[in-house]
């Protein structure tokens, strides 16, 4: 009897198979649209830095405005969803003066890490990819720039910080009304929660602190949560999403893998961890803590749950919480600042502070 894994693993192959004979028909009478190469940056350390990015064939789609329509936004985000990955491209990329070439996946997505020539890089560095060679003719061989952060060797703390239903109002926890909100708004349109850009930028300024978005979205709506960071006035940080898988309801634990892997690439730097009281981040930010002791400075929880549920997690948190770790599940943004502020961790300042967009 065939397992369900297996199951899963023939769908992927006859899906990849069907784009493999549509490619081959828009190849055909010539209705391919150009490569493009989508970069998501990176971050690093004065020593080595990770990179990722995509190869996709599409056409680029209308820049987003206040006032477009509800079919607008829906047609745009729906181009996101709907990509044509290339697998099997040669792309070159450079950072910090150092060239490497990659491959692209079945998927198209690439990643790369880097490693630097020597010390005394920080800050943003450009980042470069251009493709070197297509699986198929193309009419052009594209490039694109990034960047990817080396944080400033005067940071005090870094911020991990989870983006839907802690800046981003979102309401996971209603999968109706989520995909409502991505579908049929766009980056200028969603809306974030009161003070947050305030809370921030005070913990930018507060530690000259880098900033990480972790979340669960995936790397297809990666256009919009970036404009949707940068038009918000948040600190600028690189993000880590996940990829969208189209069968299995087997997810890797991308976030706590994602955490562990900014605290392994910065040992000496601890860590502020905020998210939302929506799904699991409580429990993996605790579990973050229990495993790097003396790293995780402070966890705060944005509270979008019922008094019940709350209550829970307060029970949870007085539990769990490991010394030297502050836990706060928040109400207003306020109440956060108040907190960050007796430990040390936030000023207040208008300026956008260290990396802010």
């Amino acid at each position: 009897m065939i397992s369900l894994a297996e199951l899963e693993e023939q769908l992927e192959h006859r899906v990849r198979r069907f784009a493999e004979w549509r490619r081959g028909v828009k190849l055909r009478f010539g209705w391919l649209a150009p490569l493009r190469i989508v970069l998501y940056g990176g971050y690093g350390d004065a020593n080595r830095v990770q990179v990722r990015g995509r190869v996709l064939e599409e056409r680029p789609g209308a820049e987003p405005r206040i006032g477009d329509r509800r079919l607008s936004n829906f047609l745009r985000a729906w181009e996101q969803f709907e990509s044509d990955e290339v697998p099997g491209v040669h792309v070159r990329l450079e950072v910090g003066g150092v060239e490497k070439d990659v491959v692209t996946d079945d998927d198209g997505y690439f990643s790369a890490q880097i490693v630097l020539p020597g010390p005394g890089q920080q800050g943003w560095l450009p980042l470069s990819a251009r493709v070197l060679e297509a699986p198929y003719p193309a009419s052009s061989l594209p490039s694109a720039r990034g960047e990817v952060l080396l944080p400033s060797g005067q940071a005090r703390f870094g911020v991990i910080s989870d983006i839907d239903d802690t800046i981003l109002r979102t309401n996971v926890r209603n999968k109706l009304e989520m995909v409502y909100l991505t579908m049929l708004g766009n980056a200028l349109t969603r809306r974030s929660f009161d003070g947050t850009r305030e809370l921030y930028r005070g913990l930018a300024l507060g530690g000259s602190a880098p900033f990480f978005y972790v979340s669960k979205s995936v790397w297809n709506i990666y256009p919009l949560l970036e404009q949707f960071i940068r038009e918000q006035g948040l600190p600028k940080g690189p993000l880590l999403l996940r990829q969208l898988r189209l069968f299995g309801s087997a997810v890797p634990a991308h976030k706590p893998e994602a955490i562990a892997q900014l605290l392994a690439t910065y040992p000496a730097l601890p860590f502020v961890l905020i998210g939302d009281s929506g799904e699991q981040d409580l429990e993996i930010y605790l579990e973050a803590a229990r495993r790097h002791p003396g790293r995780v400075r402070a966890i705060l929880i944005r509270n979008v749950s019922s008094a019940e549920r709350s209550e829970v997690l307060r029970a949870f948190a007085a539990r769990n919480t490991p010394q030297g770790c502050s836990v706060l599940l928040f109400d207003s943004a306020e109440a956060a600042m108040v907190r960050c502020r007796e430990l040390g961790l936030w000023v207040k300042g208008a300026g956008a502070g260290n990396g802010c967009a």
